[in-house]
């Protein structure tokens, strides 16, 4: 590959800032990842060589419409038609880089609504891309899971996942995470119901997931919440639990609402509270170091909910970030 001398010489200029490393996940407006299969090459050479950098890449992303997409064609008839396009260099690079890779921790999963059309006909795309990745995330120690809502302006959070994220249920299981991030998402009961299973979660985190919706179709008075979705048995084994929301939506935010259901639904061994209304900048800052120490200790707190959430969880870290005064519920 290179001589070792020049090769000390590299790692000395990269180790700081590694600034290929998001070249990685570097996606491009058609969803594809066009760096990939070069790094690949490089860091394949790196194993080979037993050099540093394949020990360097701690996070991937995955996007199932990088794998497969639909088009719409003309058919001999001159009729519209869709047909399923299967990207196979684009699932291979995602299956050697965790075979390459083993120094993974956090693993991304873009949860989008029209992976629906990729379940038609004989061949199920998502299913068939989680058995070829799933062989070997069995093997790593991913420790993080963030379930991402594809373009979250025209999409819902309960939207993300509808009729097609109960096929990542395998894929789940076969993860020991400790922490647990939905960004615009809110996953299905069968997602939930394996995540419920994953004894080691301790740290939730909703970023922009906390809804409200009806609890039927039908029934528009009956309504519940992210909070009610999340399974009581993560309720009570979580010991942090943040919550990011968007500056604009702090002064249409059920804050009430949402801090009762918490205060009936979460356990006593919760230790830290963060809630945050800040710029889009401000909160993925956030989200990129939930790993690093907390800084900030409890404050004075006069809201009375918040002072019933502190008497029954003995919470050591509280963080309040522009959180607007709470209205009565409705």
């Amino acid at each position: 590959m290179v001589s070792r001398s020049w090769y000390a010489i590299a790692v000395e200029f990269v180790k700081h800032e590694d600034p290929w490393l998001p070249l990685l996940n570097y996606a491009s407006h058609q969803r594809t990842y066009p760096f990939r299969s070069r790094l690949v090459k490089l860091l394949g050479e790196s194993k080979l060589s037993n050099l540093i950098f394949h020990h360097a890449v701690r996070h991937l992303v995955i996007d199932f419409a990088s794998f497969d997409t639909i088009r719409r064609e003309k058919s001999r008839n001159n009729v519209m038609v869709k047909r399923k396009v299967h990207h196979r260099h684009a699932l291979t690079d995602v299956v050697q880089l965790l075979e390459l890779c083993t120094n993974m921790e956090r693993l991304d999963i873009i949860c989008d609504a029209g992976f629906v059309n990729l379940l038609s006909g004989e061949h199920n795309c998502v299913s068939s891309s989680i058995s070829a990745i799933q062989q070997q995330l069995e093997r790593k120690g991913i420790k993080r899971l963030d379930l991402i809502g594809f373009n979250p302006i025209q999409r819902c959070p309960c939207c993300a996942g509808r009729h097609w994220d109960k096929y990542l249920t395998p894929l789940i299981s076969c993860l020991c995470l400790d922490t647990l991030v939905l960004q615009h998402v809110l996953p299905s009961a069968q997602v939930f119901q394996t995540l419920a299973l994953q004894t080691n979660i301790r740290k939730i985190v909703l970023h922009r997931s906390l809804i409200t919706i009806p609890n039927t179709l039908v029934d528009k008075q009956g309504r519940t919440n992210s909070i009610s979705r999340i399974p009581a048995s993560l309720w009570h084994q979580i010991t942090s639990l943040a919550i990011y929301e968007d500056m604009e939506d702090a002064s249409t935010w059920s804050g009430r609402k949402y801090l009762h259901d918490l205060l009936d639904h979460v356990g006593p061994q919760l230790q830290e509270f963060t809630l945050q209304f800040g710029s889009k900048e401000e909160n993925e800052a956030s989200l990129s170091h939930l790993a690093s120490p907390s800084s900030y200790t409890t404050t004075q707190i006069t809201d009375p909910i918040l002072l019933q959430l502190l008497k029954k969880c003995h919470l050591l870290q509280i963080k309040l970030v522009n959180v607007p005064e709470y209205q009565p519920i409705r």
